[in-house]
């Protein structure tokens, strides 16, 4: 079973993998670069928002950091204005749902969100994606649709796509990459959208750096990776 799922995890990287994990594509423009944190913004076809791209090297190998981005319900406590984090449903170890409350800035109305986590590794390579994607309510099971609110007093944000991207440079050391690109859904200042674009990433991946190296995720590894590489 275990050889059967990594083939499949590994078969959608052949491509990815060719590329350095950091490699940019064209357009994207420098926004920030501070504390070894750098932020890029790039234009999106048809969209008033621009996406956005933070880069940062993190002092702990692949799966410790996979282990930080695992612990949905700690989100709030290293994700930029991450209010609510609640992991409602997995359909598997590598695929899951999250709900997320946004705290924006007043006046504008907070945005809550359901979230796809697809996970792809070959961590032969040293590493790991997790594709971000907005989630529809209605395709819910309803296990997971009993876990959701009531009557939202948030605006549901329903156009979103990303990763977390890992790239593993030493045992202890791992290159992330964290691109979004958002409709924030109605009206917001214009002022309040390029604030987050850079604080957002800058302000969650400065989290993640700190997050990321704690004891507790030292030892993350739910589908006993670590033991088929020694092994092979």
């Amino acid at each position: 079973m275990k050889a059967q799922l990594k083939h499949i995890l590994s078969a959608g990287l052949l491509l990815v993998l060719s590329l350095p994990v950091w490699a940019l594509d064209a357009g994207w423009e420098l926004a920030k670069d501070s504390k070894g944190i750098q932020v890029y913004l790039r234009e999106v076809p048809n969209s008033p928002v621009k996406a956005f791209r933070g880069e940062v090297e993190i002092d702990a190998g692949v799966l410790q950091i996979l282990g930080a981005l695992d612990d949905t319900p700690a989100f709030t406590e290293w994700m930029h204005n991450c209010a609510k984090s609640e992991l409602i449903h997995k359909y598997s170890l590598v695929d899951r749902q999250q709900y997320m409350v946004i705290d924006f800035p007043w006046p504008t109305t907070d945005r809550d969100m359901i979230i796809r986590n697809k996970i792809s590794y070959d961590l032969e390579q040293g590493y790991a994606r997790i594709d971000l994607s907005a989630f529809d309510e209605a395709e819910l099971p309803a296990e997971a649709k009993a876990k959701m609110p009531g009557k939202s007093k948030f605006r549901r944000v329903s156009e979103l796509t990303g990763f977390f991207e890992l790239q593993q440079l030493s045992p202890e050391k791992t290159r992330v990459v964290y691109q979004l690109h958002m409709d924030p859904a109605g009206s917001v200042p214009s002022g309040i959208v390029n604030m987050m674009l850079v604080d957002n990433p800058f302000n969650s991946l400065q989290g993640l750096r700190e997050r990321a190296p704690l004891a507790k995720y030292q030892d993350f590894d739910p589908l006993n990776v670590k033991a088929e590489l020694s092994v092979n």
